[in-house]
């Protein structure tokens, strides 16, 4: 799981769920909104990594991630995982109708999150700050943006 949210493997699921989004579901709206997140919170992560500069931890780090590279703070890997997964809750949270579904698909959402965050901490690429301040950084983009993707959605509404 740590892998998957990383450079490559978080590009291809992101394509992947731009595709889908688009393709399969029709989600225009959704769409733009989840690229637009995706994008933003790549640019943003950059910018604060080359701001703050804190080196990654060097002791009880696995053999298999003994050469990760970047900095540490905040966490791509926790910011990506929560604007996949908050993405995804956000944009089902509309089209579920009871109350039961969209706290068990919140519950499950903050698990796959947590997993990432912890995994990262796990493998000793990250401090348990880097992974909270990735989880920050994606859920004030995400909540941030949220309105104006509502807003845009009930207008499409209105107009069909």
């Amino acid at each position: 799981m740590t892998n998957i949210f990383g450079d490559k493997g978080g590009i291809i699921v992101a394509v992947l769920l731009v595709l889908v989004l688009y393709l399969i579901f029709k989600e225009k709206k959704a769409t733009i909104w989840f690229a637009t997140m995706v994008i933003s919170s790549l640019l943003i992560n950059t910018a604060i990594k080359m701001i703050i500069g804190r080196d990654r931890p060097e002791i009880h780090r696995l053999a298999a991630f003994a050469n990760e590279a970047g900095k540490s703070f905040p966490s791509g890997h926790s910011i990506f995982a929560t604007i996949i997964f908050g993405s995804i809750f956000f944009i089902c949270l509309r089209k579920l109708k009871n109350k039961s579904s969209k706290i068990a698909l919140g519950i499950l959402c903050l698990i796959l999150i947590a997993t990432v965050m912890f995994s990262r901490i796990f493998v000793g690429v990250h401090y348990p700050s880097d992974t909270i301040g990735g989880f920050l950084e994606g859920m004030s983009l995400l909540l941030f943006t949220y309105p104006t993707f509502i807003k845009y959605q009930e207008a499409a509404k209105k107009a069909n």
